[in-house]
């Protein structure tokens, strides 16, 4: 497991998670920060897109749950994959294996619930890690 300390990971990653359930939200929020990445938070894909629309996409992994009010995770991976392609998505549904992410047509990783905290963690590194090597 990755130690929750800035020196495992020099590099950051910055996030966006887009999270309905509040406590779901903060407590996924505190173990990202815990990791050393930027962390920020959207309850659902309108204030996600936003918040991107706003930054111009200074995002490096967008993180969201499959089932948003509104405009699914999925709709909403899509979208942010054709405004911000540079941008890695990850789905976090309870519903994994009933989605093929070889089949839409994208790069997404798609993570069953409850996520998998040392193969974020890993996931969050290598992105960093490939944000600072340029």
């Amino acid at each position: 497991m990755t130690t929750p300390t800035s020196a495992a990971s020099p590099a950051t990653a910055r996030v966006l998670l887009v999270e309905d359930n509040e406590l779901v939200r903060d407590s996924m929020s505190e173990l990202i920060e815990a990791f050393g990445h930027s962390i920020r938070c959207a309850p659902d894909a309108e204030s996600a897109l936003q918040m991107l629309a706003q930054d111009g996409g200074a995002v490096d992994v967008m993180i969201s749950d499959l089932s948003l009010p509104k405009m699914s995770g999925l709709d909403l991976t899509r979208q942010v994959h054709e405004q911000y392609p540079q941008i890695r998505l990850v789905l976090a549904t309870g519903y994994g294996s009933l989605i093929d992410a070889g089949r839409l047509g994208f790069e997404i990783l798609v993570m069953p619930k409850p996520i998998d905290i040392d193969r974020l963690a890993d996931y969050l590194d290598e992105v960093a890690a490939a944000r600072a090597a340029g």
